[in-house]
């Protein structure tokens, strides 16, 4: 890995880490960087790129053409908007673009096939694109701390994940078609003003941890109870009198539940 004390150092002159070609990781976080130098697009072969903590502002066209990109964070740098040449990035497996300032996401984000692991939490997301849903490989989705009161449809067409993380949104309702998620196995629901749930959500049958904490419940649906390999289920900090009847079969089961 080439990291920004080398190139400080003057251990690795700029132009042997471009002509090398060789260079597989660039690792720059924590910076101070404004702008990313021009070469940076040269670099054909990087696999993995962390610019994270820095002060870019802005996406760098010159990430968008690196061809065998595959993990690439821009966490923590203010970002206000991503172009939608992101989507170009073929091979991009992990994305982090969390603790930013994003609104909304552009419809390219669809064409990043490969990705399996796309981290958005800590920004301003009110909404996200129905090109979302073209993620097919994805198997972890980090939303919480955003602005979005109802989830997604196109969330609930991820039919790989297995975590997905939906922390303090406000979210006032899921949808039916959550049910759909037969692969996954961890659900966040921290943190929202959800007053009731779909009776489909019990057709989540991989679910293994299921967080409720500090949301409006009264009653759980009767298809909570059949979630037979459920391990955890918190039900804190809501508005509910006794341990609903579905959670109290989960427990004779020998799901830990928390009320």
């Amino acid at each position: 890995m080439v990291s920004r004390t080398a190139l400080r150092d003057a251990r690795l002159s700029l132009g042997r880490v471009v002509e090398s070609g060789v260079v597989r990781e660039l690792a720059m976080r924590r910076a101070g960087l404004r702008t990313v130098p021009g070469w940076i697009g040269a670099l054909a072969g990087l696999e993995l790129l962390d610019l994270g903590e820095n002060a870019l502002g802005a996406v760098p066209d010159a990430i968008c053409d690196l061809p065998a990109l595959s993990r690439l964070f821009l966490h923590g740098n203010g970002l206000m908007a991503v172009p939608d040449a992101l989507g170009r990035l073929a091979r991009l497996t992990v994305l982090d673009l969390g603790h930013n300032l994003l609104t909304s996401l552009p419809d390219g984000i669809g064409g990043l096939d490969a990705l399996e692991v796309l981290y958005l939490g800590d920004n301003q997301l009110g909404s996200l694109p129905a090109a979302i849903a073209r993620l097919r490989r994805l198997r972890y989705l980090g939303l919480a701390q955003n602005r979005l009161d109802v989830l997604p449809e196109a969330v609930t067409e991820l039919s790989e994940l297995v975590e997905l993380r939906l922390a303090g949104n406000g979210l006032r309702a899921l949808p039916p078609s959550i049910g759909g998620l037969g692969r996954l196995r961890e659900l966040d629901l921290r943190d929202n003003a959800l007053t009731s749930l779909p009776d489909e959500i019990g057709g989540l049958g991989s679910m293994r941890a299921l967080d409720l904490r500090a949301n409006l419940l009264t009653s759980l649906p009767e298809s909570v109870g059949g979630l037979r390999n459920l391990v955890k289920l918190d039900l804190r900090w809501n508005t509910l009198a006794v341990l609903p009847e579905p959670a109290r079969r989960l427990a004779e089961a020998g799901c830990v539940v928390w009320l």
